[in-house]
């Protein structure tokens, strides 16, 4: 899932490229500069409705766990959100940089520092510190003992999707982390290698070969469960957002994007509504929604994605949804080890469903906003002073994730 809870600027899509007819062309045949000269904005602002739009997608997931009912029966979906909206915001900031000289630098020491210090240190606590002070002995913590690796390699993803631990942990939620650590490695290679052409393609492909890929481990073999945590049958929510952000930089920008993107979204939406009445359940391991379905989501997302971008909405800026994007990091990590405390130590909540998500919902973000403030921010500011940007004026956003 997508990973961050703390602001960081980040360069943003232009709402109209300037420049955008001929500049473009020049891009897609390679000549860079004069594309880079065109989509420079005379302007810098946050977008906040993004950090609302990360906020419905912590909403959902927390949602989805804390309170199992027919209303929450989709929250697993803001993980596709959650996705969605950091192939957005990520291939954007990969596409305004790439013509800087220490471009690979900045954005990896930019990341580490967002996204490796909250990250390690719940592994430091839960497979060093608990042992050490004696608390590693119940059963869930012997189905993580021999896990550890996977977690450390940020490979848990590929352990959970084809030959999952024998029981779900309080750290089983680390697959989404594990999957956007994988894409950051990769798509900055070919988005600063390749013409915006030449990585759209790449995207769109990326996209068709996920959703083929989900048809067939869900249809022709023994782990279709594979379908909905193995990195390849994710990749078209990450890829979705990308074609997103690098539409925006192309001819038209806005304008033309939301001519196909909007009846696209609409589509997905009608999709979802199809399989919800049709198919058992929208449970995400029901073989419709973890195939046609998540690409439904997909599109149906950027959408919403392309609206908060673009689009001035009071609903996407309302205060507590981007307060809630804000804390969205830390939120998506904490929630499950809260939920497993209070199963595991705290019975008068437990035994009330409506008292345990309570107490989940308010648990968590006490230790995300401690977490933040205390712990994160120190490592935050770090980064201007490590990896300062080149100071071009951009359209920016913040960039998060679950």
């Amino acid at each position: 899932m997508v990973v961050n809870a703390a602001r960081e600027a980040a360069p943003r899509p232009l709402l109209r490229p300037v420049g955008a007819g001929s500049a473009s062309t020049s891009a897609d045949a390679g000549d860079v500069s004069s594309w880079a000269a065109a989509t420079v904005s005379t302007t810098e602002r946050h977008v906040p409705a993004l950090d609302g739009t990360r906020g419905i997608a912590v909403i959902l997931v927390m949602a989805f766990h804390l309170w199992r009912s027919p209303v929450t029966a989709l929250g697993w979906s803001g993980i596709d959100l959650f996705f969605v909206l950091s192939g957005f915001l990520i291939t954007g900031i990969l596409w305004d940089s790439r013509l800087e000289p220490e471009r690979g630098r900045s954005f990896y020491i930019r990341r580490a520092l967002r996204i490796l210090p909250l990250y390690y240190g719940v592994l430091i606590a839960v497979f060093i510190v608990r042992p050490a002070l004696g608390w590693a002995h119940r059963l869930d913590d012997l189905a993580l003992a021999n896990e550890r690796i996977w977690y450390w390699t940020y490979l848990c993803d590929w352990r959970i999707a084809l030959n999952h631990p024998p029981a779900v942990t309080f750290l089983t939620h680390f697959w989404t982390l594990s999957i956007e650590e994988q894409f950051y490695l990769v798509w900055p290679l070919i988005v600063w290698r390749c013409s915006r052409r030449t990585t759209l393609l790449i995207a769109g492909v990326v996209a068709v070969g996920a959703l083929l890929l989900r048809i067939g481990l869900v249809t022709a073999t023994t782990i279709p469960e594979a379908a909905y945590a193995l990195l390849p049958c994710r990749l078209d929510a990450l890829a979705v957002g990308a074609i997103i952000a690098l539409g925006l930089r192309g001819p038209g920008g806005a304008a033309a994007l939301r001519r196909w993107v909007v009846p696209t979204a609409l589509a997905g939406v009608g999709v979802v509504a199809v399989l919800a009445v049709v198919r058992p359940s929208v449970r995400f391991i029901d073989p419709g929604m973890m195939t046609i379905g998540f690409t439904a989501l997909d599109w149906a997302f950027a959408g919403l994605v392309l609206t908060a971008a673009t689009v001035r909405s009071q609903l996407l800026e309302w205060s507590p949804l981007r307060a809630a994007g804000r804390y969205s990091y830390g939120l998506y990590v904490y929630h499950p080890i809260v939920m497993w405390w209070i199963v595991r130590h705290v019975p008068s909540l437990e035994q009330s469903e409506w008292r345990a998500a309570v107490g989940g919902a308010i648990g968590s973000l006490f230790l995300a906003i401690t977490s933040y403030h205390l712990y994160e921010q120190p490592f935050l500011k770090l980064k201007d002073r490590l990896a300062p940007r080149n100071g071009r004026a951009q359209l920016s956003g913040a960039v998060r994730g679950p």
